[in-house]
């Protein structure tokens, strides 16, 4: 049912078709690299698929624009993980899901939203799918840039640990990732050479 939602959420996007479901695959292979505990891992996979739920809540001309967002219009957007968590606080059966919702746009450094939380405030959950989102996102083509090379997107991860991301799953992402065979032969397929990295690191179960 999470996984039908997700889609339904992806679809009132057109640039970001199956985002939801990668975040998703991205968040858990994370988690478990990290050894949090089976419930959390799967706290974590479900709390991606539904991250941009609050999108249903977005007018459709602003989600599809196929250019960069204005000032205003991008304030709009960001409204969407308040409305996602107002929309999960009305089922109980996906209330524990709140936080990763609400807070997976908040930066380590206190400089996110929609509360500006920083550090260990944010819980582990929310800076793990913070760290998923962003890979997925610079890892696939957008209207108005096209997705960067697995090399970069670890440049960038780099670059924004202890600002945007936790360093700690930076880290850990990178230990994951940045040493694997084939990484620096993936420039032309960015999206489909990071999820094999990541999936075919998650540990034994």
């Amino acid at each position: 049912m999470l996984e039908t939602l997700s889609e339904i959420i992806d679809l009132r996007d057109p640039h970001v078709l199956g985002h939801s479901k990668q975040v998703s695959s991205y968040a858990a292979a994370i988690a478990g690299g990290m050894k949090l505990n089976a419930r959390q891992v799967e706290l974590i996979r479900k709390g991606a698929l539904l991250h941009d739920i609050g999108k249903l809540g977005i007018p459709e001309d602003i989600l599809a624009k196929p250019a960069r967002l204005t000032t205003e219009e991008y304030e709009v957007i960001k409204r969407h993980a308040v409305l996602g968590a107002e929309l999960v606080e009305k089922s109980p059966s996906l209330r524990a899901l709140i936080p990763i919702i609400r807070h997976h746009h908040e930066h380590f450094n206190g400089n996110g939203y929609p509360d500006k939380l920083k550090g260990n405030q944010i819980n582990i959950e929310a800076r793990i799918v913070a760290v998923a989102d962003a890979i997925e996102a610079m890892s696939s083509d957008r209207p108005y840039r096209k997705a960067l090379s697995p090399r970069n997107v670890i440049s960038e991860l780099k670059k924004h640990a202890g600002s945007q991301f936790d360093p700690l799953i930076v880290d850990k992402v990178l230990s994951m990732v940045e040493f694997q065979p084939g990484l620096r032969e993936a420039d032309s397929e960015p999206q489909s050479e990071l999820t094999r990295i990541l999936m075919t690191s998650l540990p034994p179960s």
